[in-house]
């Protein structure tokens, strides 16, 4: 059976969609939960859903993704200090405040959930 797993960008929009084989509801669920993982930080969740019915939507891994966004951000605003040319310096540090934003926004969307982000739907 196919699944089709929509990729959520910070803004719980759809960033990608990813089609997935899989003969049970909980089997596209675990490979949905792998590929999210497996696609890095640019994303917050991913919803699964079997023809026009969800299945879940999942958070990614809450405090743990935020926790990566702030280290991302803090290498390359290290990585900028070390730049004597002013474009690529800003560019790494413009790059910095995209992580930033994005802990921001996730860090938002767990208070308003109630605090871990695991699962809603």
């Amino acid at each position: 059976m196919q699944y089709r797993c929509y990729f959520l960008d910070m803004h719980s929009t759809i960033a990608r969609v990813e089609v997935i084989e899989a003969e049970t509801d909980a089997e596209a669920l675990e490979r949905a939960a792998i590929a999210l993982r497996a696609q890095g930080d640019g994303f917050s969740g991913v919803e699964v859903w079997d023809r026009g019915r969800r299945i879940e939507r999942a958070q990614g891994e809450g405090l743990e993704q935020i926790r990566r966004w702030r280290m991302k951000a803090e290498e390359l605003r290290t990585a900028a200090e070390s730049f004597t040319n002013d474009s690529a310096r800003r560019a790494f540090l413009s790059s910095a405040e995209t992580y930033d934003a994005l802990a921001n926004a996730l860090e938002a969307r767990l208070r308003r959930q109630g605090g871990s982000g695991q699962a809603a739907g």
